[in-house]
């Protein structure tokens, strides 16, 4: 007979180091009665969580019907969950809920760097191009000056010539 569950080598790990599951193995039979067992903080809840879609396991996977969890849709289509105790869900929600805010604002900052760098490049790149702008306004200046003060030179000399021309004829 197929398995309903199919559990392998399933670890869920927290983010405060805290390891619920470590490499579960497990097939429950479509039919079978089963029944979880275990004092607190054994990871019953977390095992279920995960089961349910809930909670993201660390590594491992779960088919549930022979939907993998990950495809949460048509996997959870499967499962009825009444849970024992709300707050303990509620717990587990909360953290999944916390840990995938920590992942977005990771995400926001690691996207607002890359904004603030290609602005830096840009900002580069203008300032770049105006002081290449600013050495061609400067190159241009300098030849204007220099042929200024070489027609000037000229006129003078022209004049002086002019001068001696007409003083000595």
């Amino acid at each position: 007979m197929e398995s309903i569950i199919s559990i392998r080598n399933l670890t869920k790990t927290y983010a405060s180091g805290l390891r619920a599951l470590n490499n579960i193995n497990l097939d429950i039979r479509r039919g079978e009665i089963f029944a979880l067992l275990g004092p607190n903080g054994a990871g019953k809840t977390t095992l279920i969580s995960i089961i349910c879609g809930i909670v993201t396991p660390s590594t491992g996977t779960v088919l549930v019907d022979g939907h993998d969890i990950a495809d949460f849709r048509a996997a959870r289509s499967r499962i009825g969950l009444v849970p024992q105790e709300l707050k303990e869900l509620d717990r587990e929600i909360k953290a999944a809920r916390k840990e995938a805010r920590q992942v977005a604002d990771l995400e926001a900052k690691v996207a607002l760097h890359k904004q603030t760098k290609e602005l830096e490049r840009k900002r580069n790149d203008k300032r770049r191009k105006l002081f290449d702008a600013q050495d061609e306004i400067d190159e241009r200046k300098d030849e204007l000056i220099s042929q200024i003060e070489a027609r000037l030179k000229r006129r003078t000399e022209e004049n002086k010539l002019f001068t001696i021309r007409w003083h000595v004829s």
